[in-house]
């Protein structure tokens, strides 16, 4: 029987998007030398300066904002009700990975939160219906 010391575990499973989140310029001025100005000795080289620069692009991986707040929302809720919380986002390789072991036959639509004892809840819930489900989950895990 689980005593009242074990906290119950729920995991978040969310995927976010790849997402370009800004552009950084990397390069500068060069000087390209060229035959010039032509004096009675023949062409001078003659510096020429260029502006060479490449724009490198930034990924970074965003959640959708249905599935931002509810991420606060299970975190704050969790918190409140002793569970331990682990957000899994889906878009990341190594997370990924272990879902699919563990649950990739069960979860048809994400967000999904898991219990530990087994129990699913998919797509965007309200804070009220978060507040439900972990409220019931919290209870199972100090049952006696």
């Amino acid at each position: 029987m689980e005593g009242m010391s074990m906290s119950s575990e729920v995991i978040l499973y969310v995927r976010s998007t790849k997402t370009a989140t800004g552009e950084e310029q990397v390069g500068g001025y060069r000087e390209s030398v060229t035959a010039g100005v032509q004096t009675k000795y023949g062409p001078a080289p003659m510096p020429i300066p260029y502006y060479d620069v490449k724009t490198v692009v930034e990924y970074d991986y965003v959640l959708s904002e249905d599935q931002q707040r509810m991420v606060e929302d299970v975190k704050e809720l969790a918190a409140r009700y002793g569970l331990v919380l682990t957000v899994v986002d889906l878009a990341k390789d190594s997370a990924f990975s272990r879902w699919r072991i563990e649950h990739s036959n069960k979860i048809k639509t994400l967000p999904a939160l898991v219990t530990d004892s087994g129990e699913i809840v998919e797509g965007v819930m309200t804070r009220e219906q978060i507040e439900a489900f972990l409220y019931r989950a919290g209870k199972s895990a100090t049952r006696l």
